[in-house]
C-alpha cells in the first residue's frame, strides 16, 4: 500500500471455503482529517444473496469504524442489483454515478485512425511531440511524470477527496505490469509532459 496509508484485507469463508473477499483503504488522518475510507465486498457469484452481501457489507463497516474512519465509500455496477440493495440495507448511499463506455474499433476504426493522423499533424504544427514513455529517454522521466499526474488528478470529478501521491509510490505504481511503457503514451511541449494516457 501507498506509504503511510492503512489497509485490511479480509476472506470470508463458509464451511472451510472461501467465497469472498473484503478490504478497506484510508490515507493518512493528517490528510484527510474526515477519515474517508474505500471499502469492498467481493462475493463469488455463485453464493450471490442479498442477505450474505448485506451481511459482509455491515461486517467490514464495523472493522473500518475500529480505525476512526467517519465516511465510507463503496462501489457497485448498475448491473449488480443484489449488491445495491444490499449497500442501501447497510446505510449506504448513493452519492455519485460513474459512467463505463464502450468503443466498437471494427465499426470506429478507420474513422479514428483518419482523425489520429490529423490530429498528430496538428500537434506536431503547434510543438507538441508525441511518444510512448519507453520512447521518451529523458532522465527525468518519472519526475516530469509525477508532477504531471499531481495536477491533472486535482481535475476528476469527485466528492472523495484525493491525496497526494508520494514520489516513490508514483514509481511503484508506474513500474507495475498493468502500466506497460509502452502502453503509456505522452505529449511534450519541448523537455515537458503535457497531458498522458495509457491502456
Amino acid at each position: 500500500s501507498r506509504r503511510g496509508w492503512s489497509v485490511g484485507r479480509y476472506i470470508a469463508e463458509l464451511d472451510g471455503h472461501p467465497v469472498a473477499f473484503l478490504d478497506w483503504l484510508h490515507g493518512p488522518p493528517e490528510q484527510d482529517p474526515e477519515r474517508h475510507c474505500e471499502v469492498g465486498v467481493y462475493l463469488d457469484a455463485a453464493l450471490l444473496d442479498v442477505d450474505l452481501l448485506s451481511f459482509l457489507w455491515r461486517w467490514v463497516a464495523e472493522q473500518v469504524e475500529m480505525t476512526g474512519s467517519e465516511i465510507l465509500e463503496g462501489y457497485a455496477g448498475e448491473d449488480e442489483p443484489e449488491m445495491l440493495e444490499a449497500m442501501a440495507r447497510t446505510g449506504f448511499e448513493r452519492d455519485r454515478r460513474e459512467k463505463v463506455w464502450e468503443l466498437d474499433l471494427g465499426q470506429h476504426g478507420d474513422r479514428l485512425r483518419s482523425e489520429g493522423h490529423e490530429a498528430r499533424a496538428k500537434a506536431s504544427a503547434d510543438g507538441i511531440e508525441l511518444s510512448t514513455v519507453a520512447g521518451w529517454t529523458d532522465p527525468a522521466a518519472l519526475t516530469k511524470l509525477h508532477a504531471l499526474d499531481d495536477v491533472t488528478r486535482k481535475d476528476i470529478p469527485t466528492t472523495f477527496p484525493i491525496l497526494p501521491e508520494a514520489m516513490e509510490d508514483f514509481v511503484r505504481r508506474a513500474s507495475s505490469p498493468d502500466r506497460p511503457p509502452d502502453r503509456w503514451w505522452i505529449a511534450l511541449a519541448g523537455d515537458r509532459p503535457v497531458a498522458m494516457s495509457y491502456l
